[in-house]
């Protein structure tokens, strides 16, 4: 991302905070949530609403008062998938390694220091589901996909992400710093992580990587 000498566009920068919520929240969200969150003044964020909603951004719904994303961001998202070279490159050996495993696939990118998902064929199971999206964003320490894309980020770019204090969603969750390096460059050597109930207690990955 580029670090440019000029001023942003503060309505812009407010309609994206407004998005934000958006893509955080689970349910349908009103607009007095949206303003309690934002402290934005509520003529603001009507007409900014208003003005999303009439380009295809958000749906309002009458009956409820409430507000979500709009289909065209699914306009968004396809050109934007279709533009990585990655996903070209790869989604047919995705889709045979899917067939033939018939376990849970992914593909993930890194983006400001966050992984993003952008492709995924998933295992049809019974009962509860724990599952990821196109276009979510995770830490890069959650899970072992997000490990393999640490472990081959630039130096420079990793001790930057690890000056941070670590992250642990479960009790097993590597969150020291030494032990962590320690992970990377056992990564980097066998081409292959392996993790278990580091992310999510029940669940684990496996990632075997293929370099040219």
């Amino acid at each position: 991302m580029r670090d440019l000498k000029i001023s942003e566009v503060n309505s812009l920068n407010k309609a994206i905070d407004i998005l934000e919520i958006l893509s955080k929240e689970k349910e349908w969200v009103t607009i007095n949530e949206i303003i309690a969150i934002t402290k934005y003044p509520r003529p603001t964020v009507y007409r900014l609403l208003y003005t999303m909603e009439k380009r295809g951004l958000i749906r309002y719904d009458s009956a409820s008062a409430k507000y979500n994303f709009g289909f065209k961001f699914l306009e968004y998202s396809n050109a934007l998938l279709a533009s990585q070279d990655i996903l070209q490159e790869s989604e047919f050996t995705l889709i045979e390694m899917y067939k033939k495993l018939k376990q849970t696939v992914l593909l993930a990118t890194v983006e400001n220091d966050s992984l993003v998902y952008i492709f995924k064929r998933e295992r049809a199971a019974e009962g509860i589901m724990y599952t990821s999206v196109v276009g979510q964003k995770r830490d890069l320490l959650y899970g072992a996909l997000g490990r393999v894309l640490l472990a081959y980020l630039p130096k420079e770019q990793q001790e930057k992400f690890l000056n941070d204090p670590l992250p642990q969603w479960t009790p097993h969750t590597i969150s020291d710093k030494a032990s962590l390096l320690q992970d990377l460059e056992k990564i980097r050597s066998e081409k292959l992580c392996v993790e278990i109930n580091e992310a999510t207690i029940g669940l684990g990955g496996l990632h075997l990587l293929f370099l040219d």
